[in-house]
Formats: structure tokens, sequence, C-alpha cells
């Protein structure tokens, strides 16, 4: 598997994970519960560990990727790293 990309889309109640072709053919599609306990500080550390599940699953590489795109409710405070007002 080459050239491939990976959706993610962070929502309220899940995180929904896609793996797609350069001309945007989703191959796979999974979602994980999105964890807010602890003022959300779960969330980055499940959706890498659901990447690196599915990648070793598949035995993928970072290589077989052209690039992330993930899409998140509210504003992202770059310099800081977070989300904030995520109204969903």
């Amino acid at each position: 598997m080459t050239n491939k990309i990976l959706g993610i889309d962070l929502g309220g109640t899940s995180v929904k994970f896609a793996i797609l072709t350069e001309n945007g053919e989703i191959q796979q599609k999974w979602s994980i519960r999105t964890n807010i306990l602890d003022e959300g500080s779960h969330i980055v550390p499940d959706i890498i560990e659901s990447i690196k599940h599915r990648m070793e699953l598949y035995e993928m590489t970072s290589e077989d990727f052209l690039g992330i795109g993930m899409g998140s409710p509210g504003a992202v405070n770059r310099e800081n790293g977070t989300v904030f007002g995520a109204y969903n």
C-alpha cells in the first residue's frame, strides 16, 4: 500500500477515520468513541493508538501515506495545540 491519505473527523461522540487513495476512494474506515474524560486529555492518545493499531494490523508504515487531514469542531489554537470553542 502506497500513496494513501488518512482522514480523521473529530466529533463530540466519536472519532471517525478513513484511509483513502490519492483519488479519494475510501479503502478502509473505522471509528472510536471520543473519550472526553479529564478535560479531553485522552482524545489525542486514543487517536494515535487507533492509527498505530490499524497500521500494524495491515502492515503499513508512515511511508505508505502522503499525509493526514483532520477536521475538528471549533477553533484550533496552534500555539497551545488545543481546540477551543468546540460547541458540539
